[in-house]
């Protein structure tokens, strides 16, 4: 897996939700977790125009998951405060897939990753955004690792966040943080 080198991964973009999406070719993905059975106007409008959402857990509602998927197909995962059968059976505590050529794994608990033989693991729980591409045992010989933070219950001086991510093929071409309030470090 590459980085485009428009990402530097070493400072995070960080956006409004109202910002466009880029022009570039690719999946583009949004990225939610730790909504605790909230949704904010913000949150949902800066994941409109999305192609697939990763929800890395502790949903707490089927409302969550109905309004997620008025804006594109979702893949979610259980947390902490969900319970097993929930929101059906497709929902579990771990998914892998692909996206592009790309490998995924989402997960909540980033201490329940395990081996980092994926090309993206994208995870919750903490509350606080987290952007990382690390040596792993994925095909390409790297990880990226993201947190995109908690839409509801901050526990950063990020404020209120989710993130968008770009992928096209083996590269990802595109990753934002968006703040959904004024909050600033």
């Amino acid at each position: 897996m590459n980085l485009s080198e428009h990402i530097d991964p070493n400072h995070i973009l960080e956006i409004a939700p109202d910002e466009a999406w880029p022009e570039y070719e690719g999946i583009k993905l949004g990225l939610i977790a730790d909504t605790h059975g909230k949704l904010s106007a913000q949150a949902y409008k800066a994941l409109e125009h999305s192609e697939l959402i990763l929800h890395a857990g502790d949903i707490v509602g089927q409302e969550i998951i109905d309004e997620l998927e008025t804006i594109a197909p979702l893949r979610a995962v259980l947390g902490n405060n969900d319970y097993v059968g929930e929101y059906g059976p497709a929902i579990g505590f771990f998914d892998v897939f692909k996206a592009g050529n790309l490998r995924f794994k989402l997960i909540h608990k980033p201490s329940d990753i395990g081996p980092y033989d994926q090309d993206v693991i994208v995870f919750g729980h903490t509350h606080r955004p987290h952007f990382e591409y690390i040596d792993s045992q994925s095909e390409y010989g790297k990880t990226l690792l993201i947190n995109p933070g908690s839409c509801s219950r901050s526990r950063s001086s990020y404020g209120h966040t989710v993130a968008r991510l770009i992928v096209n093929h083996d590269e990802v071409v595109y990753f934002a943080l968006v703040r959904l309030d004024e909050k600033r470090i």
